[in-house]
């Protein structure tokens, strides 16, 4: 349990609020355990741990020093907790309507929060150095890729051998690796097919894994130099992506680099083609707070990390992207 964490959280809430810990991303940022079945109850001076009695012996081995509230279900859970007349916070916008009712039985007011979220947003030196750690083995995998991939081979056997990778590097995937050969490159979020490589096809990777929790999101694209078209774009595309990663500085706005880019683009005549946003907070989760858009006001601020990601695409053509993990800094860094 990270102690300094807690504190922060507990100087954020009134005297009549109780944070109700649910979201699984932020039980591990506060506990650094990865564990099932449990959630944590934070107010101004108490912290409690529920749990049920299946999961109480691992809980009791990580936070022995925890008061631990046990029911069979959440409910019961919740009933024991003794918060009279505190206002809910709950960290988990996806939670069920369920869930919710049930919650609504022992609170009057319930309301959304975003507290653990808006913390996680400045990375600690130590989170970088995940983060860093995990683009590195992507950085390896990348390069044995171009080593696997031969004519014939599928987009899918290419799929599964960055999962093999994953595995012999001791990591998981971030998220299901997109591959794409030729005009699937033209489908951002393309998912792999049998599709067969030819010896001059265009090929799109975007992977990413995750170390000790934190994850990294990487596209590259590889044989762009054999089609003229194509690579005009892409050094253009290289170009501006430099210029974005330049833009990511303490007290610039989101949307400013979003907007940027698609400025770029509508001068080439090419703002139909360019799909989606700019980039995206990471950390934690692969999309998570700052996300790049024209609609986030939001300052960047030092030691936020986030993935810019041009992108430009010609349905059943082409597509192009490239994408790279950013520390945000008065000279930001690129982590990968």
């Amino acid at each position: 349990m990270d102690k300094k964490k807690i504190k922060l959280i507990q100087e954020n809430l009134e005297r009549e609020e109780v944070l109700l810990v649910l979201n699984n991303y932020n039980l591990f940022y506060i506990t650094g355990a990865i564990l099932d079945g449990y959630f944590l109850a934070i107010s101004k001076d108490r912290i409690k741990i529920l749990t049920s009695l299946m999961f109480l012996g691992q809980i009791k081995k990580f936070f022995n020093d925890i008061e631990t509230v046990v029911g069979v279900e959440l409910e019961e859970q919740i009933s024991k907790l003794n918060f009279v007349d505190k206002t809910f916070l709950l960290d988990d916008k996806n939670l069920s309507f369920k869930t919710y009712n049930l919650l609504k039985k022992y609170s009057k007011k319930i309301k959304f929060s975003s507290l653990i979220e808006n913390f996680r947003i400045i990375k600690s030196r130590n989170e970088i150095g995940k983060i860093r750690k995990s683009a590195e083995i992507c950085k390896k995998v990348l390069n044995k890729i171009k080593e696997f991939i031969r004519p014939n081979i599928t987009e899918i056997e290419v799929k599964n051998f960055i999962l093999k990778q994953f595995l012999d590097y001791k990591v998981e995937a971030a998220f299901s690796p997109i591959v794409a050969f030729d005009e699937n490159t033209s489908y951002p979020h393309h998912i792999s097919t049998n599709k067969k490589f030819r010896k001059n096809s265009l090929v799109l990777i975007d992977l990413g894994c995750k170390y000790q929790g934190y994850c990294c999101d990487i596209t590259r694209m590889f044989n762009v130099e054999k089609n003229r078209e194509a690579n005009n774009l892409y050094i253009r595309l290289k170009d501006i992506q430099k210029t974005l990663i330049s833009m990511c500085k303490p007290s610039i706005q989101a949307k400013d680099i979003d907007n940027y880019a698609r400025d770029y683009f509508k001068k080439l005549n090419l703002e139909k083609s360019y799909l989606h946003s700019t980039g995206h907070g990471l950390g934690l989760e692969v999309h998570e707070l700052p996300a790049i858009t024209n609609q986030n006001n939001t300052l960047l601020q030092k030691s936020m990390v986030v993935t810019i990601e041009p992108g430009i695409y010609f349905d059943k053509k082409f597509g192009l992207r490239i994408e790279d993990d950013v520390l945000v800094d008065y000279n930001p860094e690129i982590l990968n």
